[in-house]
């Protein structure tokens, strides 16, 4: 085998929150070089089998990059981690992993400078780990490289070239020994196929023996099967003789079978030797006396998105029983083909994948696949996929919020919305049109357009008004009319309770006035308009009331001399408790206010 023909598999270690960017500039420098990138995308929740699959697939590859960013990324479920075993993330797992099993790993420290993609902010604690694992990197005794702009890691990676030679090397020794292995099997497969004379028709027949190949391992000689020809390209493909791959492939579109599976690989082994254009018109040759329905599929996944898109629909729309097409279609609006995504980008996923899942249901996913491992890793996938858009599910319901704040005028309205907009309208209860809410003065970091105004301005309303809000997304749709409630006694209540919340130490103050000493109440009963009691004791937990008038007005309640502002208490008092219950039924805290 020639040196030439060997592609080490190189690992990207990398968070998708800040580093989606910057992961494909890698994947982009290895190719180049004659390396294999390997991504891992999707993860089960259980620490356990997060590392056995991490370590399966570091385990496989010559050598591992690892990219340190800010962002710390997803984690194992914590209630899964055995005891004593530290939090770490997924990308860190794959560092430790990486180290050891002894593969060369290759660190990039991303600066400060460093233009990382935009993600929604991480808590505190995982910022703290994030941060602990970069200072852990940078005082250690491994090599590291620092990188300030995508231009310095991109050249970075291209000048690896001497170090994928020297990866080739080590992967043709290991090949030499798999070789010896790969020899014996064989003769073993001949001798159990030799009785084997007739070729597969059943497509489940084909499956079966499929997979009971794959326990053989090596070569089938003499292969006379749609399914012996398509496990002996895939074995020639993982060997990386691409020689024998090709033609073992277009020996088995010779069968004409309706499956996907061996279509997606071939396309998959057709761009990375020939890139889009050469894998489609290599294809188109391959399969122009095909009667099949499947290369319709397929071939569609050798245009550029639009048309990808496009041809996808249009083959759903005349095979809607065929299930890997619902696949297909998610993928194209999932975060790994698309990193930022608008709230319909994760809706039509989401739609896609339900879809997915009914025709897996329904036997129309298995039928059009030879290899059921593919069926489970699309399973696991879809698994995953569903479990992270679970999150946003009222985000993609409802997605336009306005909270309210109350002042003498009316009413001030800041629109939340959980994407990106380029413009953002609103229409106030009795108007016929909607308005636009204008610009900052700011331009937005990710798109570079000016920052939509998210105020909104309300005049004082009798009872509860509706406010509708549309805006434009990313892509340039408009979005919306989204409906938004202002219930001014609801709000006023919820926005005394969040003022209390935060001002706990302004309860109560204590005076010394004239020699007594004064207990004063201003501050809750402002407020009181979302209070149901007030208590508080005297060097002890509270045990006294304060009796005031209750109030229903929005805003802050007006103080006057009818209010129990102060009460007198003893001139030894050394501290007052107070807890307060709100108007939803919740007690506070017991607050302690020393004297």
């Amino acid at each position: 085998m020639r040196m030439s023909d060997l592609t080490p598999n190189v690992f990207i270690s990398a968070v998708s929150g800040d580093l989606r960017s910057a992961r494909r500039i890698v994947k982009d420098g290895l190719l180049t070089i004659g390396c294999h990138p390997i991504v891992q995308e999707h993860f089960e929740p259980g620490y356990q089998t997060v590392r056995e699959m991490l370590k399966t697939r570091v385990e496989s590859c010559q050598a591992v990059i690892h990219l340190v960013g800010k962002y710390y990324g997803g984690e194992p479920n914590l209630q899964t981690l055995p005891l004593g075993i530290p939090r770490r993330s997924w990308t860190q797992m794959e560092y430790d992993l990486a180290r050891e099993l002894g593969i060369k790993t290759y660190v990039f420290i991303l600066d400060d400078a460093f233009p990382f993609d935009v993600a929604d902010p991480e808590p505190e604690d995982e910022i703290a780990l994030q941060e602990a694992h970069r200072q852990r990197v940078l005082s250690g005794d491994y090599l590291y490289n620092k990188v300030k702009t995508p231009e310095e890691l991109a050249q970075r990676i291209l000048e690896m070239r001497i170090e994928a030679a020297e990866l080739r090397e080590k992967l043709k020794a290991t090949v030499d020994i798999l070789a010896t292995s790969l020899d014996t099997m064989e003769e073993n497969a001949t001798e159990l196929k030799e009785g084997q004379r007739q070729i597969l028709t059943s497509v489940e027949e084909m499956r079966s023996s499929f997979a009971s190949f794959s326990e053989l391992g090596g070569i089938i000689p003499e292969p006379k099967s749609p399914e012996q020809f398509y496990f002996n390209a895939r074995i020639s493909e993982i060997k990386g003789d691409y020689r024998n791959a090709r033609r073992f492939f277009i020996d088995y579109f010779q069968f004409d079978v309706e499956c996907i599976d061996p279509h997606l690989r071939f396309i998959e082994f057709l761009k990375v030797q020939e890139g889009l254009a050469g894998a489609r018109e290599t294809y188109r040759h391959v399969v122009r006396q095909s009667n099949s329905v499947v290369h319709h599929l397929a071939e569609a996944l050798i245009w550029d998105r639009p048309q990808r898109i496009a041809q996808l629909v249009a083959f759903m729309k005349t095979y809607p029983d065929c299930g890997p097409v619902y696949y297909l279609l998610s993928q194209e609006y999932s975060e790994i083909r698309l990193g930022t995504r608008t709230l319909e980008d994760k809706r039509r996923e989401k739609r896609y994948l339900d879809r997915f899942c009914h025709q897996d249901g329904a036997w129309n996913v298995v039928r059009w696949l030879v290899d059921k491992a593919l069926v489970a890793e699309w399973r696991v996938d879809c698994a995953n996929r569903l479990a992270t858009l679970e999150s946003s599910k009222n985000a993609m319901q409802n997605p336009a919020q306005v909270h309210w704040l109350c002042h003498n005028q009316g009413w001030t309205g800041t629109i939340q919305i959980p994407e990106l907009a380029t413009e953002i309208f609103w229409r106030a209860p009795g108007k016929e049109k909607f308005a636009s809410t204008g610009f900052a003065t700011t331009r937005s970091y990710s798109t570079g357009q000016p920052q939509p105004s998210q105020i909104i301005e309300l005049a004082k309303v009798g009872g509860m008004a509706v406010v509708e809000v549309a805006y434009k997304n990313l892509n340039g749709d408009m979005m919306g009319p989204y409906r938004a409630v202002l219930e001014p006694n609801e709000q006023s209540h919820a926005e005394a309770k969040q003022m209390l919340n935060i001002s706990k130490r302004s309860w109560v103050s204590i005076r010394e006035y004239d020699g007594m000493t004064l207990l004063y109440f201003t501050h809750l009963l402002c407020y009181r308009g979302g209070l149901k009691q007030i208590a508080y004791g005297l060097n002890s937990n509270p045990r006294f009331r304060v009796v005031f008038p209750e109030y229903n007005q929005p805003g802050p309640a007006p103080i006057d001399a009818s209010l129990p502002v102060f009460v007198t208490i003893p001139n030894d008092t050394e501290f007052v408790t107070v807890q307060v219950v709100f108007k939803d039924g919740t007690p506070s805290e017991i607050v302690t206010v020393q004297r």
